[in-house]
């Protein structure tokens, strides 16, 4: 990530993406202690990089406010991300967020009232490595019409209260999508790039080929032979994965 502290030079970033060859971008950041990544004084600096650099944006949201959604509304970003945690004690005790599921269930409410195309993320394995609301998320994601879910795993980092945590099995994973996959048919079900690297990534890519995914993130040449395999034709494309869903099939 390209650090921009002030909405000057947020565009300022964006205008040197764009020179490099870039077609889009992500804008994200740290949360509050609220949960909220602090997008109000960036609207129009936002909206400046959509209407006037022609590029792609996508918003990395966190928890958003009816003010922060009506900002993002005028500046026509293309998608908007958001993690969504289905179990209350989960989401205090990892993200340390206070009545997380409603608030989160409102903020992808207030987004899809706006029109912003969301996608929001299911973290698979986020309590310490085992299952705790992830079914729940789908349920409240799938009753917010999101133009895509994404489902990412859990993947231990070195020098964090989870570093010995085993990460979810590449089979839970599956169970998941499938889930997912049956539950919201019409919409765009894809494996983001969160998630464990080595053998544990080439099975995770299989049981999402068996799943039936739209999208798999920088899949292995492994998923892509075992797509091919079940009569599969993969199509490759440089896109972030939350907005696959413009030409999804």
């Amino acid at each position: 990530m390209v650090p921009a502290i002030t909405p000057e030079e947020l565009v300022q970033r964006c205008q040197e993406a764009k020179a490099r060859g870039a077609e889009g971008v992500l804008i994200s950041g740290g949360s509050d202690s609220k949960g909220h990544v602090p997008l109000d004084r960036f609207g129009e600096a936002i909206k400046t990089v959509k209407s006037e650099l022609d590029l792609k944006v996508v918003v990395h949201t966190g928890l958003v406010s009816a003010e922060t959604a009506r900002l993002l509304q005028k500046a026509s970003i293309d998608a908007a991300m958001l993690d969504i945690i289905g179990d209350e004690r989960v989401a205090e005790s990892v993200y340390h967020i206070d009545d997380g599921p409603s608030r989160m269930n409102a903020s992808l409410g207030l987004l899809r009232d706006a029109g912003i195309s969301t996608v929001p993320h299911v973290l698979v394995g986020i309590n310490y490595g085992k299952i705790g609301g992830e079914l729940e998320s789908l349920q409240m994601i799938a009753d917010n019409d999101p133009a895509a879910v994404v489902m990412i795993a859990l993947n231990p980092v070195r020098k964090t209260p989870m570093e010995s945590v085993s990460p979810p099995t590449p089979e839970t994973i599956g169970r998941i999508m499938t889930i997912a996959r049956h539950g919201m048919e019409k919409i765009p079900v894809l494996l983001g790039c969160a998630r464990p690297m080595g053998q544990h990534k080439i099975d995770s890519d299989k049981y999402a080929v068996m799943s039936g995914a739209n999208g798999i993130a920088y899949i292995s040449q492994e998923g892509v032979d075992f797509a091919r395999n079940r009569g599969l034709k993969p199509v490759f494309k440089d896109v972030c994965c939350s907005l696959a869903f413009q030409n999804s099939t």
